[in-house]
């Protein structure tokens, strides 16, 4: 079983409940929209790194943003099982950032395949702020539930 932890970013404004997602770059994944984005999010070792370091590791790799944390801030959303071979552990944090300065990780793929040749993509092609009410059909359904736990943990 592979374990993920993750930020679930939100802000209150105006217009209600913003969340913040991304949207993982791949071949398949590029014209696909609804139920394919996430949390910044990846995986860790439970026992070698607790969740929310872990959250908060993977939020900068994802991200690519220095976020100045409280850590007595965060709400603990628990874990779901996003698939068969994955569990997300999950933390809220209200704040805001600019996403036109994200940065994130990047990998290398063969392309095409077979050739001998790569190239480097960045994990994410696309950050958003979201409404909730987008969010909610946005999002993996496997990381639907934390979007709810959000809503309850923040009385919104």
């Amino acid at each position: 079983m592979k374990h993920s932890a993750g930020i679930v970013l939100f802000r209150i404004g105006e217009s209600g409940l913003d969340v913040l997602l991304t949207h993982p770059t791949g071949h398949k994944r590029v014209q696909e929209d609804f139920g394919r984005w996430s949390i910044p999010k990846g995986e860790f070792t439970p026992g070698d790194e607790n969740a929310l370091d872990a959250a908060k590791r993977e939020f900068f790799e994802e991200i690519g943003i220095v976020v100045p944390w409280d850590d007595s801030q965060f709400i603990d959303l628990g874990a779901v099982q996003q698939s068969p071979q994955k569990v997300v552990h999950a933390f809220a944090y209200q704040g805001s950032l600019d996403i036109s300065k994200v940065k994130c990780n990047t990998f290398n793929v063969e392309s095409p395949k077979g050739s001998g040749r790569y190239k480097e993509l960045p994990e994410n092609d696309q950050t958003k702020w979201f409404p909730f009410a987008v969010a909610i059909s946005k999002i993996n359904p496997g990381q639907l539930n934390l979007l709810m736990r959000l809503v309850k943990g923040i009385g919104k």
